[in-house]
């Protein structure tokens, strides 16, 4: 996918783009596995003290979503207005 959006940006800017939204597809994917698999947690249940049965999933996944809107950042700040 990010090889339609770099369609038609000249060359400077499809080789800084590029890179960022290979990445933050990436962080989206992974994203989107870390909610699926919260789902399935929630599904089965959660803990009576009402935490998740694996807290490293949520501070992965709050490590994920920091990490997708740096990218964003860093991909808006190249773009020239």
């Amino acid at each position: 996918m990010s090889g339609k959006l770099a369609e038609g940006l000249s060359a400077e800017l499809r080789e800084v783009l590029v890179p960022l939204l290979t990445e933050i597809e990436s962080l989206n994917e992974r994203i989107k596995e870390y909610d699926e698999r919260m789902d399935k947690i929630a599904k089965e249940g959660c803990q009576p003290h009402g935490r998740w049965p694996d807290q490293s999933i949520q501070a992965e996944l709050t490590w994920l979503e920091h990490r997708a809107d740096e990218a964003a950042l860093r991909v808006q700040s190249t773009i020239p207005l």
